[in-house]
């Protein structure tokens, strides 16, 4: 049985899920049923409620023209875009000095440096980050970007505490935010709540089908740190074929083959960052605050011959 909630002034669909259910139990379901349209109504009628009562409109329209153009180069991620972007955010917080958005995709440009190792000057470079979220979240307490991008950089800074007060903040203002659940997501993994970091993780896959090669790594350590492998085998592969590069992605791979009892692919991801990324890895897992997670994690990666 397919069940589907479609907004048919837009052509939307809301919300489908399909039920394996037996004649017995079709009450139980209708009432699952229920609740999940009742939670996808509320979030949707929240989210435009907000839209149109929290945004503040820019004093200049050049300046709005800016940060639009300036997302659109940050969807696409490479160090090109990036820097093409700080500009026009830079220059739309010349035109307006009071319009939140610019402050906050300058905020991203800052982070993209740091986790995209392209800046020489990681910790300076997330501090200028902070100093713009908070700046935005002082111009528009209401925007749940502002309070999403505060929480993902007091991330690095390992205020886990703060971080998933503000994340949360984002997520009470826009049920639908999906920078909010991304942050969610790492910080709930770092502070050590698994199942709520793959509550996250999941929900966030509902409205964001494809999940940033960050966020697939923060959801595939919970899952490894859950003893679901395979899970974690899922979202990694089709991440590292979108980017090849990228060691965190191939380091957790190799633990999730393992856990998963695929000890030959384990082994052929070890070989490969051994000869690729020597000496690497030394600090990895270092954020997890559990002593007993990051252990586990050490064995699995000890487990893949790492």
């Amino acid at each position: 049985m397919s069940v589907s909630l479609t907004d048919t002034s837009h052509s939307e669909l809301l919300w489908s899920e399909k039920y394996d259910a037996e004649p017995k139990d079709i009450f139980a379901v209708q009432d699952q049923i229920t609740r999940r349209i009742s939670g996808a109504l509320a979030v949707r009628v929240t989210s435009l409620e907000l839209a149109r009562s929290a945004a503040k409109p820019p004093d200049n329209l050049q300046a709005y023209d800016l940060v639009l153009r300036g997302r659109d180069l940050l969807s696409r991620v490479t160090r090109s875009n990036n820097a093409e972007a700080r500009g026009m955010f830079e220059r739309a917080i010349e035109l307006d000095p009071n319009y939140a958005p610019a402050y906050i995709g300058l905020g991203y440009v800052n982070n993209s440096a740091v986790t995209e190792g392209w800046t020489e000057e990681p910790s300076e470079t997330l501090e200028r980050a902070e100093s713009l979220a908070r700046k935005a979240v002082g111009l528009d307490d209401l925007s749940p970007a502002a309070h999403a991008l505060l929480g993902k950089i007091l991330v690095h800074f390992g205020d886990y505490d703060t971080a998933l007060d503000e994340l949360k903040r984002a997520i009470h203002l826009n049920g639908s935010d999906a920078e909010g659940y991304s942050g969610l997501i790492s910080v709930l993994v770092w502070r050590g709540d698994i199942s709520g970091a793959i509550a996250a993780g999941e929900t966030l896959a509902q409205f964001e089908p494809t999940l940033s090669v960050l966020d697939c790594f923060h959801l595939a350590t919970a899952y490894v740190l859950a003893d679901r492998g395979a899970d974690a085998v899922r979202i990694l592969e089709p991440s590292l074929d979108r980017n090849r590069t990228n060691l965190e992605t191939r380091i957790m791979l190799a633990a999730a083959y393992a856990e998963a009892g695929r000890g030959e692919d384990a082994a052929r991801q070890a070989d490969i960052l051994r000869q690729r990324f020597p000496g690497k890895r030394d600090q990895f897992g270092a954020l997890l605050r559990d002593p007993s997670q990051r252990e586990k994690l050490a064995q699995a990666l000890k487990k893949a011959g790492l």
